[in-house]
Protein backbone atom coordinates (compact mmCIF):
# COMPACT_ATOMS: atom_id res chain seq x y z
CA UNK A 1 0.00 0.00 0.00
CA UNK A 2 1.16 3.77 -0.76
CA UNK A 3 0.43 6.51 0.63
CA UNK A 4 -2.30 7.76 -2.25
CA UNK A 5 -3.80 4.17 -1.55
CA UNK A 6 -4.33 5.08 1.99
CA UNK A 7 -5.35 8.48 1.56
CA UNK A 8 -7.83 6.99 -0.75
CA UNK A 9 -8.93 4.11 1.85
CA UNK A 10 -8.91 5.43 4.90
CA UNK A 11 -8.48 9.66 4.25
CA UNK A 12 -11.48 10.23 1.77
CA UNK A 13 -8.42 11.08 -0.46
CA UNK A 14 -7.09 13.84 1.66
CA UNK A 15 -3.58 13.94 1.96
CA UNK A 16 -2.83 16.87 3.62
CA UNK A 17 0.48 18.17 2.34
CA UNK A 18 -0.85 18.23 -1.14
CA UNK A 19 -3.94 20.11 -2.29
CA UNK A 20 -3.17 19.20 -5.89
CA UNK A 21 -2.88 14.91 -4.89
CA UNK A 22 -6.41 15.45 -2.79
CA UNK A 23 -7.88 16.83 -6.12
CA UNK A 24 -6.59 14.15 -7.76
CA UNK A 25 -7.96 11.42 -5.52
CA UNK A 26 -11.06 12.77 -4.53
CA UNK A 27 -12.02 12.56 -8.61
CA UNK A 28 -10.52 9.06 -8.51
CA UNK A 29 -12.60 8.37 -5.94
CA UNK A 30 -15.92 9.15 -7.92
CA UNK A 31 -14.95 6.45 -10.32
CA UNK A 32 -13.31 3.20 -8.48
CA UNK A 33 -15.76 0.55 -7.78
CA UNK A 34 -16.50 -0.75 -4.29
CA UNK A 35 -14.54 -4.12 -5.48
CA UNK A 36 -11.98 -2.25 -6.32
CA UNK A 37 -11.49 -0.37 -3.72
CA UNK A 38 -11.73 -2.73 -1.00
CA UNK A 39 -9.31 -4.05 -2.50
CA UNK A 40 -6.89 -1.04 -2.15
CA UNK A 41 -7.60 -1.09 1.35
CA UNK A 42 -6.53 -4.50 2.23
CA UNK A 43 -3.17 -4.34 0.20
CA UNK A 44 -0.17 -4.82 2.99
CA UNK A 45 1.98 -2.28 3.98
CA UNK A 46 4.95 -4.53 3.17
CA UNK A 47 5.58 -7.67 1.18
CA UNK A 48 8.56 -10.28 1.60
CA UNK A 49 9.34 -12.37 -0.88
CA UNK A 50 11.65 -15.53 -0.61
CA UNK A 51 14.13 -15.33 -3.52
CA UNK A 52 16.69 -17.93 -3.53
CA UNK A 53 16.55 -18.73 0.49
CA UNK A 54 16.85 -15.05 1.36
CA UNK A 55 13.83 -12.50 1.61
CA UNK A 56 13.28 -9.31 -0.41
CA UNK A 57 11.45 -7.12 1.60
CA UNK A 58 8.88 -4.43 -0.63
CA UNK A 59 7.31 -1.44 0.83
CA UNK A 60 6.18 1.85 -0.43
CA UNK A 61 8.31 4.40 1.74
CA UNK A 62 10.51 2.85 3.59
CA UNK A 63 11.80 0.97 6.52
CA UNK A 64 11.00 3.68 9.36
CA UNK A 65 7.17 4.08 7.56
CA UNK A 66 5.98 1.55 5.20
CA UNK A 67 3.70 3.80 3.19
CA UNK A 68 5.09 6.99 3.65
CA UNK A 69 8.75 7.10 4.46
CA UNK A 70 10.80 10.05 1.70
CA UNK A 71 14.31 8.10 1.36
CA UNK A 72 16.70 10.91 1.59
CA UNK A 73 20.50 10.04 1.70
CA UNK A 74 20.98 5.90 2.30
CA UNK A 75 23.86 4.18 4.18
CA UNK A 76 24.99 1.18 5.85
CA UNK A 77 23.30 2.00 8.96
CA UNK A 78 19.92 3.00 7.87
CA UNK A 79 19.70 -0.96 7.10
CA UNK A 80 21.50 -2.15 9.79
CA UNK A 81 18.51 -3.17 11.91
CA UNK A 82 17.17 -5.03 8.99
CA UNK A 83 16.67 -9.00 9.86
CA UNK A 84 20.31 -11.05 8.91
CA UNK A 85 17.91 -13.41 6.36
CA UNK A 86 16.71 -9.80 4.49
CA UNK A 87 19.15 -9.79 1.87
CA UNK A 88 17.51 -7.24 -0.64
CA UNK A 89 14.88 -4.28 -0.31
CA UNK A 90 12.52 -2.36 -2.90
CA UNK A 91 10.89 1.19 -2.17
CA UNK A 92 9.14 3.15 -4.47
CA UNK A 93 7.88 6.50 -2.67
CA UNK A 94 10.29 8.52 -4.22
CA UNK A 95 9.81 7.78 -7.60
CA UNK A 96 13.43 7.75 -8.29
CA UNK A 97 14.44 4.67 -9.41
CA UNK A 98 17.81 3.36 -8.83
CA UNK A 99 19.93 0.54 -7.15
CA UNK A 100 22.41 0.49 -4.71
CA UNK A 101 24.47 -2.08 -2.48
CA UNK A 102 25.25 -1.53 0.97
CA UNK A 103 26.99 -3.62 3.80
CA UNK A 104 23.72 -6.08 4.05
CA UNK A 105 21.61 -5.01 1.40
CA UNK A 106 20.89 -4.83 -2.18
CA UNK A 107 18.68 -1.92 -2.57
CA UNK A 108 16.62 -0.58 -5.53
CA UNK A 109 13.81 2.43 -5.65
CA UNK A 110 12.31 0.57 -8.72
CA UNK A 111 10.83 3.93 -9.58
CA UNK A 112 7.48 5.01 -11.13
CA UNK A 113 5.12 3.73 -14.10
CA UNK A 114 3.75 7.50 -14.05
CA UNK A 115 4.42 10.24 -12.68
CA UNK A 116 8.51 9.72 -11.94
CA UNK A 117 10.74 12.13 -10.74
CA UNK A 118 13.98 11.54 -12.11
CA UNK A 119 14.26 13.52 -14.81
CA UNK A 120 13.02 10.52 -17.06
CA UNK A 121 9.37 10.72 -18.20
CA UNK A 122 9.87 6.46 -19.35
CA UNK A 123 7.89 4.18 -17.25
CA UNK A 124 10.27 2.20 -14.69
CA UNK A 125 10.42 -0.81 -12.65
CA UNK A 126 13.13 -2.90 -11.35
CA UNK A 127 14.14 -6.83 -11.74
CA UNK A 128 16.11 -8.79 -9.36
CA UNK A 129 18.10 -11.36 -11.36
CA UNK A 130 21.26 -13.16 -10.58
CA UNK A 131 21.33 -11.73 -6.85
CA UNK A 132 21.38 -8.11 -8.75
CA UNK A 133 18.83 -5.70 -9.20
CA UNK A 134 18.44 -3.77 -12.84
CA UNK A 135 16.48 -0.88 -13.27
CA UNK A 136 14.30 -1.36 -16.62
CA UNK A 137 13.09 1.79 -18.86
CA UNK A 138 9.44 1.74 -20.76
CA UNK A 139 8.64 3.96 -23.54
CA UNK A 140 4.88 4.14 -23.57
CA UNK A 141 2.59 6.80 -25.45
CA UNK A 142 2.71 9.64 -22.83
CA UNK A 143 0.87 11.93 -25.61
CA UNK A 144 -2.15 9.27 -25.23
CA UNK A 145 -1.52 9.02 -21.74
CA UNK A 146 -1.38 12.86 -21.15
CA UNK A 147 -5.28 13.43 -23.82
CA UNK A 148 -7.06 10.80 -21.76
CA UNK A 149 -5.84 12.62 -18.36
CA UNK A 150 -6.76 16.32 -19.77
CA UNK A 151 -10.20 14.93 -20.76
CA UNK A 152 -10.95 12.96 -17.97
CA UNK A 153 -10.45 16.73 -16.69
CA UNK A 154 -7.13 16.71 -15.17
CA UNK A 155 -5.49 20.53 -15.19
CA UNK A 156 -2.81 21.07 -17.52
CA UNK A 157 -0.05 20.81 -15.14
CA UNK A 158 -0.91 17.58 -13.71
CA UNK A 159 -1.01 15.78 -16.89
CA UNK A 160 2.27 17.43 -18.43
CA UNK A 161 4.29 16.64 -15.48
CA UNK A 162 4.62 13.23 -17.73
CA UNK A 163 6.45 14.73 -20.41
CA UNK A 164 9.49 16.21 -17.62
CA UNK A 165 9.78 13.26 -15.73
CA UNK A 166 9.99 15.31 -12.43
CA UNK A 167 7.75 17.08 -10.09
CA UNK A 168 6.67 20.90 -10.75
CA UNK A 169 9.72 23.10 -8.59
CA UNK A 170 12.07 20.53 -9.15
Amino acid sequence: MGNHDYAMTYNNGNIDRSKTCTNVLTKQLAYITPTNLDFVKNLPDQMIIDYEGQQVLCVHGGLNDHIDEYLGELNDEYFAALPENVAYVVTAHNHKAFVADFRNVKYANCGSIGQPRDHDPRASYAILEDNEFKIVRVDYDIDETVNKMKESGFPDYIANVLYKGFRIGE
